[in-house]
């Protein structure tokens, strides 16, 4: 496999509720796999949501047949989502 030039910043579709500082591409893993191709990216630094992780290998599967690698998973979110004492 080459090396990794380009990711792209990636969640899941709940992020948007989330009104998060960085703009993310959200989606299904297809969706994702394919749009970072699309868009000339290798690959996407994923940041999941900690209460609701997907399946890592039906996520594998996913990239493989769309191309793509996730050589990043960010932990960034668990921040977004706050410590839970606020509503």
């Amino acid at each position: 496999m080459s090396k990794v030039k380009f990711c792209l910043f990636a969640s899941t579709p709940d992020m948007l509720q989330l009104n998060f500082v960085v703009k993310v591409l959200t989606g299904t893993p297809e969706e994702l796999a394919q749009c970072a191709v699309d868009w000339g990216y290798d690959g996407i630094e994923f940041m999941p949501n900690p209460e609701h992780v997907p399946d890592p290998g039906v996520f594998g599967s996913a990239l493989r047949r769309g191309g793509a690698v996730m050589p990043v998973v960010n932990s960034g979110r668990i921040a977004a989502k706050g410590d839970g004492s606020s509503p």
